[in-house]
């Protein structure tokens, strides 16, 4: 009898937390000399809880999170001038290496090649930099800052160039917030190396607007409901 109950329990439980999972947030982006698009969306349900994933779409079809569409990338650092999505996992349950390198994966959804390799992290512990900047000038494959300045962080010049393709965009209402991207930082300790990655972020220190960038290699928030999940 009470075997019975807690599965009703359970079963009430997950059924109740299904039924109030909400879309919380989708970002999009575009994908140069391709009909693809890359939707990284998160759905927040009760008590808490949340899901993430990533999708690679037509950009005729509409939004879905549908399990047949799903792609792993792990955390995107760039979209190379082939358009391949080279990507880093550093999850805790990578499984063990002498070097903290695990291996390297290529996989293609739709066309799409994605390069994904894969790390040991055992602290799970993570850096946040964070940078004002004057403004920025884009190219095709590459965004450029200039007049940076330091708030928290080693980094030590006033010009920096990244790829794109793994660009956050944060915004309210159309304003840049900061720019957000991560990359891959190797320690060593005992004489071995470990990773773990870092979180950029980097604040305009004048009013910018998100329309200022592109469509291409920039995450970029949109407002939708799903219509095929």
């Amino acid at each position: 009898m009470k075997k019975l109950l807690y599965i009703l329990f359970m079963t009430l439980i997950l059924s109740n937390c299904d039924y109030n999972e909400k879309l919380a947030s989708v970002y999009i982006q575009k994908i140069h000399n391709s009909e693809k698009v890359i939707y990284k969306y998160t759905y927040s349900g009760n008590y808490d809880s949340h899901r993430s994933g990533t999708v690679i779409l037509d950009s005729t079809s509409n939004f879905t999170s549908k399990k047949s569409y799903e792609v792993e990338t792990g955390l995107i650092t760039e979209i190379d001038s082939n358009n391949v999505i080279k990507s880093l996992d550093l999850s805790l349950n990578n499984g063990n290496s002498d070097n903290g390198y695990i291996k390297t994966e290529n996989k293609n959804y739709e066309d799409i090649n994605v390069n994904i390799k894969y790390y040991q992290n055992k602290s799970g512990w993570n850096e946040k930099h964070l940078y004002y900047f004057d403004k920025v000038k884009e190219s095709k494959y590459q965004l450029t800052f200039y007049g940076i300045e330091r708030k928290h962080g080693n980094l030590q010049t006033d010009t920096l160039t990244i790829q794109k393709g793994g660009i956050w965009i944060r915004e309210t209402d159309g304003i840049v917030d900061y720019l957000q991207f991560f990359r891959l930082k190797e320690n060593e300790k005992d004489n071995r190396p470990e990773y773990s990655s870092i979180n950029f972020e980097f604040y305009p220190k004048e009013k910018m607007y998100v329309n200022e960038l592109s469509d291409y290699g920039f995450f970029k928030r949109i407002n939708l409901t799903e219509q095929n999940k």
